[in-house]
């Protein structure tokens, strides 16, 4: 059986397959080795990395509403979740081969 990282990688990359209409293998290796180890677990959004984001956008849309990340993002959920123990008790049980 293989292990759990081979397992998620695996479906992982046959969600991405779907989800962006892609077969390429290679490609598709390539972007889960790019992108999830950047993923945080909890998922919690930098309210300075989505400025950096949006202040590219103003650069296209100068007119956008809202200019501000800050009154975008509200971690205060995810966090309440995390200090609840759920986030640790799962991430355990990946690390101990359940899943």
């Amino acid at each position: 059986m293989p292990s759990i990282q081979a397992r998620v990688k695996r479906r992982t990359i046959e969600v991405m397959s779907d989800y962006m209409k892609l077969n390429d293998r290679r490609a598709l290796d390539g972007a889960y080795d790019t992108y999830v180890p950047a993923i945080a677990i909890p998922p919690i959004v930098s309210a300075e990395a989505l400025q950096a984001v949006m202040d590219e956008n103003l650069k296209v849309n100068p007119t956008a509403a809202v200019r501000d990340a800050a009154l975008l993002v509200d971690n205060g959920p995810l966090q309440t979740v995390e200090a609840s123990g759920f986030v640790g008790a799962v991430l355990a049980e990946y690390a101990a081969g359940s899943p």
